[in-house]
């Protein structure tokens, strides 16, 4: 077998394991599907189209967000909607498993 049928193959196969998990996300628990989180922002980062920021929430908690690309700042007040949540969700961009995020 060459190396580029190899690296097809791959690929495909990265695509359906990428794309199964998007669809057919699992949930440890109830998503919750309304209300907001306020707080700063403690850290930021950019992959794969997205925006990811972990928050201090009002309660001291930190909570994570995933959305489109947005330019963030420490330190920044931001505000988010808890849209959809996901447990145990690893992240291929950045090689990081986050307990719980949020997608907004």
């Amino acid at each position: 077998m060459s190396i580029i049928h190899k690296f097809l193959i791959s690929g495909f196969m990265y695509c359906i394991i990428f794309s199964n998990a998007w669809a057919n996300p699992t949930f440890k628990s109830k998503p919750k599907l309304s209300g907001t989180v306020s707080g700063k922002v403690v850290e930021t980062m950019n992959a794969g189209g997205y925006t990811y920021v972990g928050v201090k929430s009002s309660d001291g908690q930190l909570v994570w967000a995933a959305g489109p690309k947005t330019n963030l700042l420490k330190g920044q007040s931001i505000r988010f909607d808890k849209a959809t949540v996901m447990r145990g969700f690893k992240s291929p961009t950045l090689n990081r498993t986050f307990e719980t995020i949020y997608f907004t």
